[in-house]
Order: structure tokens, then C-alpha cells, then sequence
């Protein structure tokens, strides 16, 4: 189908409804949410929502202004949907490894083109979406049948439900993640707390096995997966006065990353100093946390973000 048909026949069904708007940006097709409670917009390359701003806030969600909205590529920021595998595929459980075979990081899903199938306005503060991966994808990437879907709910906060449901005969084992962005003051300044005494594996320390003492500040490259997690993690951002809460279900690992200098010099679609303005605090299924689907069977991996004014001054570096 071309663009201009599928905008056509976006806009037919859905671009008559309160706000909702269709939208190009270059080659990616996009639909715009707008409410009393807050907007979000969110791209059918993907299913990535890569905007979200509560009434009268500020952007929860960071996206690199470096993104080049190519078909095929996915975007810097947001909420990257990870499926059916997280990280590097080498570095996932043996059954999962077993499951996939591929060199693409973070699985399949995150370049395939969704389809919407339907909005709902809850109220003229809260709008429903569900988004699905056609099966031509699942079967394009030698996966087993399958269903998978993600609901959002936009208004005073975001909630994100990745359902994923067997329909194949045997089991199916994969990880997965919502790779959020969170955008932020500045990274040095901020503290995010609810992870104190878990066990988290350093990948950058030859995934040695350490535990959290008080609070995650960042001082350097961060890339963590925490075990065991709460179900509910903070980030405080002084300067901005603002405290982002997440809440996730389904999940027991949180990643935590933050490229720093070097390694940002390194990444597509980023600026040199974009590591200063962005925290990833990741919902997931990963490593012994991966999840395996008997036939039939159901999992929902989900994440609500919602922001609140804090009264706080910044420390001094």
C-alpha cells in the first residue's frame, strides 16, 4: 500500500475523531493525540510512541532532534518496543537463542509497520489506541504465529500494555522491553530512587554481578539490568522540579542506560551531547526475567508513566 493510501484510509477511519490527527513526517506515517489530560504521538513504523507531554508539562518522553524519520529506521527516543528478543540476541537465555535467529539488535519488531485498529475517546481527558503486528511480519521474520498488540491510554499520564499472545503449537521463549526514554534537566543532576539493595548485572564491567547502594546517580556510562525489581521507580529531576514515576507490570528486570561522551559520538541518529537531556529507564523481560508461552497462552508486559511537581534544589556537582 503507498502512502498516500494509507493516509487516505488512516484518515477515513480515525481522522474524524476528537483529537486525532494523521500525520506524515517525511517517509514515517504518524498519529497525533490530544486531549485535556495531555498528548502523545505515536508512529506506525514500530508502534513507538516517541512523544508524550501531560497538560501544562513539560515532555516526558526525550527524542533526538538527529532523527531522520527514514522507513526502515528506527527513531532515537521515545518508547522503542523491544520483541522478541532484548539487547543482543547471543546474549539472551539458550532457549530464547534457540527460538530466533538473527543479528538485528532488540528483535524485529521495532522496524515493521503496525497497523491501527482502533481509537476509542474514554473521555475528553483519557484517548485509547490499540495498535497490532500483522502476521506477514511475524511469518517474514521466521517467527512462530503469534499475536501481539499494544494499548496505550494517553491522558495525565501514559499507560503502555504489550500483550503477546501464543498461537502456535508448542512454546515460545523470548525477552522483550519498552526501551523508554525519559527526557531530563540534565543527567548529571538527576536521581532515580526504588532500586536500592537489588542485584544488578554491569555490562560493562564483564556483566559482573553487584548491588545497588541508595539511589542510581550518573556520572559516566550507565548500562545496567537490574533483578528483582519493585514495581514502581522514580527519577527526580531537581531543576526541572519534577518527579517521573514508573510503574510496570509483568516485569521484574529494569534497564538502566545512558551512553555518556564517547559512546555517544558513536551512536546513529544522536548528537555528541545528547546523552546530557535523555535517562533510559527500561521496563523488561530480560535475562532469567524472559518470558516462555505455552500454546494459547497470554503475557502483558506494561509501563504507566505520570509526572508530579516536586519541591527540590539541586546539589552542587
Amino acid at each position: 500500500m503507498s502512502l498516500a493510501d494509507q493516509l487516505q484510509q488512516l484518515y477515513a477511519r480515525f481522522g474524524q475523531l476528537p483529537g486525532i490527527t494523521i500525520e506524515l513526517q517525511k517517509e514515517l506515517v504518524a498519529i497525533a493525540v490530544h486531549n485535556k489530560g495531555g498528548k502523545a504521538t505515536v508512529f506506525l513504523q514500530g508502534a513507538q510512541v516517541a512523544e508524550y507531554t501531560p497538560a501544562g508539562e513539560r515532555p516526558v518522553l526525550w527524542l533526538g532532534e538527529e532523527n531522520r524519520y527514514l522507513d526502515g529506521t528506527p527513531l532515537r527516543g521515545g518508547i522503542p518496543v523491544c520483541w522478541p528478543w532484548f539487547g543482543d540476541l547471543q546474549r539472551n537465555p539458550e532457549a530464547v537463542k534457540a527460538q530466533f535467529s538473527s543479528d538485528s539488535p532488540h528483535g524485529f519488531v521495532r522496524k515493521a509497520m503496525w497497523q491501527l485498529d482502533e481509537v476509542e475517546c474514554l473521555s475528553d481527558a483519557e484517548t485509547r489506541l490499540r495498535l497490532s503486528l500483522p502476521q506477514t511480519a511475524l511469518t517474514a521474520n521466521q517467527c512462530p504465529p503469534c499475536d501481539l498488540q499494544l494499548e496505550l491510554v494517553v491522558g495525565s499520564s501514559l499507560s503502555c500494555q504489550l500483550v503477546m499472545i501464543n498461537r502456535s503449537d508448542g512454546d515460545i521463549n523470548l525477552s522483550a522491553a519498552l526501551h523508554t526514554y525519559l527526557a531530563v534537566s540534565d543527567v548529571r543532576d538527576i536521581a532515580v530512587e526504588g532500586l536500592g539493595d537489588c542485584a544488578y548485572i554491569d555490562t560493562l564491567k564483564e556483566w559482573s554481578t553487584e548491588t545497588q547502594q541508595g539511589s542510581i546517580e550518573v556520572a559516566g556510562e550507565t548500562d545496567r539490568i537490574y533483578l528483582d525489581c519493585p514495581q514502581t521507580i522514580t527519577l527526580k529531576d531537581p531543576t526541572w522540579q519534577r518527579q517521573l514515576t514508573l510503574t510496570s507490570t509483568g516485569s521484574q528486570t529494569t534497564v538502566v542506560w545512558n551512553p555518556w561522551t564517547e559512546k555517544a559520538k558513536r551512536l546513529s541518529d544522536f548528537a555528541d551531547d545528547d546523552y546530557l537531556s535523555m535517562m533510559c529507564l527500561e521496563t523488561a523481560n530480560a535475562l532469567e526475567d524472559c518470558v516462555t508461552l505455552s500454546p494459547g497462552s497470554a503475557h502483558t508486559l506494561g509501563v504507566t508513566l505520570a509526572a508530579e511537581t516536586i519541591a527540590e534544589t539541586i546539589k552542587a556537582r
